[in-house]
């Protein structure tokens, strides 16, 4: 491994951490106590149309994690810090940090995650009706996997320098 390598994984690492921290906070420290607090019916928190339980905050955090990534790739002037973190998103890598930042591992049934395509693949080879945990962890190996080669892939043309470089 190189020193670029490692610094691509450092930064991918730190992206999905702050993903997970901000859900974290979000979810557990906000979202979860008022509802609990005022009595807020779940049915209320859903966005309407979908059969699984997609909240409001699924609706808002997808383009946040993406967006997140791709200004990434574009600040470290490297798309495979844009693909490497949208594919760690997308399969289930923010996920899991959002459990090991609380001590929790996840749960056994995650139905939230069944219209997410990197994750939902899973609950199709497990042949189970929604996302589980061993689900996550597959969809997570195969996504470090795939960010394993896309990181691995030699750099041919480098963006022109910057003037201050």
């Amino acid at each position: 491994m190189t020193i670029q390598w490692c610094r691509r994984a450092g930064l991918l690492a730190a992206g999905i951490l702050l993903l997970a921290y901000a859900d974290v906070i979000v979810l557990e420290c906000v979202y979860k106590p008022l509802i609990r607090q005022h009595a807020v019916p779940v049915s209320v928190l859903l966005v309407p149309g979908f059969k699984a339980h997609v909240f409001w905050w699924h609706v808002a955090f997808l383009p946040f994690g993406i967006s997140m990534f791709v200004l990434l790739g574009i600040a470290g002037r490297d798309w495979r810090l844009a693909v490497s973190g949208i594919v760690l998103f997308a399969t289930g890598w923010e996920d899991v940090a959002y459990y090991a930042i609380q001590w929790k591992l996840p749960p056994a049934e995650m139905a939230w995650l069944d219209l997410q395509p990197g994750v939902a693949w899973a609950k199709m080879i497990l042949g189970t009706p929604h996302l589980t945990q061993n689900g996550l962890w597959l969809a997570a190996g195969v996504g470090g996997l795939v960010v394993f080669g896309v990181l691995a892939i030699p750099t041919k043309n480098k963006l022109p320098k910057r003037p201050s470089d």
